[in-house]
């Protein structure tokens, strides 16, 4: 089994919010576009079950970006390399 990793929470989170979950990293390549890529990701998250409820709070996936060979991109939906 896979080690979990502690949520990061903001201050003030509700105790509820403080489950752990399974942090991973792959690695690809792809033809497409960043922001095609982008919305391939999100197309994927709503489809395993994900709800936007708000910023920090739990999530049932949360699948980042972190970057796009050296590309910089500083978009209001889209920054590389992710912070």
């Amino acid at each position: 089994m896979f080690p979990q990793s502690q949520a990061l929470l903001p201050a003030g989170a509700p105790d509820t919010w403080n489950l752990p979950f399974y942090n991973m990293v792959i690695a690809g390549s792809t033809s497409l576009a960043p922001h095609d890529v982008l919305s391939a990701i999100q197309q994927i998250e709503q489809k395993l079950g994900r709800n936007k409820i708000g910023h920090w709070c739990p999530r049932q996936i949360d699948i980042d970006i972190l970057g796009i060979e050296d590309l910089v991109i500083d978009s209001p939906d889209l920054y590389l390399p992710h912070k």
